[in-house]
């Protein structure tokens, strides 16, 4: 079995070779879109690593838009053409193991019918972290976070005076959401496949939600059957103390919280802001061995 990390990249193209060398290609194949507005030269680099491969379609990622969505799922379609690959492991660029990748790994081998998602159930939750404002707002209002001409802004609120508010995928879902980064099996990866080419009106409804990437996967794992194989628990950390829309970016400051998590992944690190962590971890986390059962 393989795991192919599907890693949406749009900065810090030595900080992604970095990241991509701590998977191995025993165990691991990496799949990379770099957004379609950066020019890929930089990010040719990371192909001295064997088992990496950039994704064959490319297109322009708006943060909070429903083009992240489109991504996974052409990525999806992509590496599942290959037998091998058993898990899915969709990551940002800017992540970083903080425990060995062969015990990551093992995890997965070892429970080869788990999903591995943070969902929350949004319909019983009076906030969430969104300005204050109540989460329905995200699906309820229409927003157009993939447009990049000017009037956006105004457009929405001329729409949303005229259009009454609208339950999430028009009451045919229950809404769960919360990270846009998850672990899943390739069965769930091919039924998402399938679910989107087979209900279109999905995808377009997910084209008017703020930040659809939080909902698309979750609602639709946790409204299908294999909402029973769900383990609660998305493998991550994700420091939101900052309450701001974007997590903390780690720091030298945070080196002891990561040493403590029992997470195998954590985001976000920016090179640019302090690579020392980065190092730290590199050297005192994951250069360990771990033996395959």
């Amino acid at each position: 079995m393989k795991v192919a990390n599907i890693i949406v990249a749009h900065k810090n193209p030595l900080q992604l070779q970095q990241l991509l060398r701590q998977y191995s290609a025993d165990h691991f194949q990496n799949w990379v879109h770099v957004d379609k507005r950066i020019d890929l030269t930089p990010y040719k680099i990371i192909l001295q690593q064997k088992n990496t491969n950039f994704l064959s379609k490319r297109i322009k990622v708006a943060w909070a838009g429903n083009s992240f969505v489109r991504v996974v799922l052409d990525s999806f379609e992509e590496v599942l053409k290959d037998p091998s690959v058993g898990y899915v492991n969709v990551m940002s660029g800017l992540d970083f193991p903080i425990k060995p990748t062969d015990s990551f790994y093992e995890l997965l081998a070892s429970s080869r019918d788990s999903e591995r998602y943070e969902f929350l159930d949004i319909c019983e939750l009076s906030k969430w972290p969104y300005n204050g404002k109540p989460i329905s707002d995200r699906f309820e209002r229409y927003h157009l976070s993939d447009w990049t001409r000017k009037g956006r802004y105004f457009t929405e609120r001329i729409i949303n005076a005229i259009l009454p508010r609208r339950q999430f995928y028009h009451g045919k879902m229950v809404p769960y959401g919360r990270s846009a980064w998850f672990t899943a099996t390739r069965d769930f990866a091919k039924y998402s496949l399938d679910f989107f080419n087979e209900h279109p009106d999905y995808f377009r409804f997910l084209q008017y939600v703020w930040a659809s990437d939080e909902f698309a996967f979750s609602s639709l794992i946790m409204n299908s059957p294999y909402r029973e194989k769900v383990y609660q628990h998305h493998l991550r950390y994700i420091d939101w103390s900052e309450k701001k829309a974007s997590p903390r970016t780690f720091t030298m400051e945070d080196y002891n919280k990561l040493a403590a998590s029992d997470r195998y992944i954590a985001r976000k690190f920016d090179a640019s802001v302090d690579n020392n962590i980065i190092n730290a971890i590199e050297k005192d986390f994951v250069n360990k061995k771990v033996t395959i059962s």
